[in-house]
């Protein structure tokens, strides 16, 4: 999916969630293209990779954030993660060349966070000193140290962004440590129900 059919849809899909009964639509954005100067960061950093390039030259920041209305999770569904905040952010070129070191520890310097979709964990761009990357590397990392590389390029992980609608740890379910939450919550028929066409096994596609 490229990055412009990827703006296209989160667009409809935020339109969708805001009018849907039983979703809450907690914040949507889309920033302005990147500036030539915060392109150039990218190449600079060795992000040589094409479709990352397209998606900061169509927008230099994405969020949407949404959740299933209370009544819904608790007596619908009985999940309670369900009303945990859902979904995506993709932060600005320039939020995501800083110092790390709060977040990885001072011996990780290669992670460079871009969608920082809760509190607890993100992706990032794996990138080495002087190194040129055609094709990027993403991995997520979790809050107690963990880090694992995603088997995606970027326009496949973008699709598997907008398949998952952003579902709590969605991308766990690439790794070998799956998030037991996500596995319980794709286990029903909850988002099926909610988001018309919702594939469970997204991630296997």
């Amino acid at each position: 999916m490229n990055p412009q059919e990827f703006i296209e849809k989160v667009k409809a899909l935020a339109d969708y969630i805001e009018n849907h009964p039983q979703l809450e639509l907690i914040d949507f954005g889309i920033e302005a293209p990147a500036d030539e100067k915060s392109i150039q960061k990218l190449i600079d950093a060795g992000i040589q990779d094409s479709q990352v390039l397209d998606f900061y030259k169509q927008a230099n920041g994405l969020r949407l954030q949404w959740c299933v209305e209370e009544d819904t999770a608790y007596e619908t569904y009985s999940l309670e993660e369900l009303t945990l905040t859902q979904g995506f952010n993709f932060i600005p070129v320039d939020s995501f060349f800083q110092d790390w070191t709060v977040l990885f520890g001072p011996e990780e310097k290669t992670l460079y966070p871009f969608n920082f979709f809760n509190e607890d964990s993100c992706e990032c761009f794996g990138l080495e000193e002087g190194k040129k990357y055609d094709k990027v590397e993403i991995y997520n990392f979790r809050i107690e140290g963990k880090k694992y590389k995603l088997p995606l390029d970027f326009n496949t992980y973008l699709k598997m962004v907008y398949e998952s609608k952003g579902l709590w740890y969605w991308s766990s379910m690439l790794t070998s440590e799956k998030n037991l939450e996500t596995e319980m919550i794709l286990g029903t028929t909850a988002m099926e129900n909610l988001f018309s066409g919702f594939n469970s096994f997204f991630y296997e596609s």
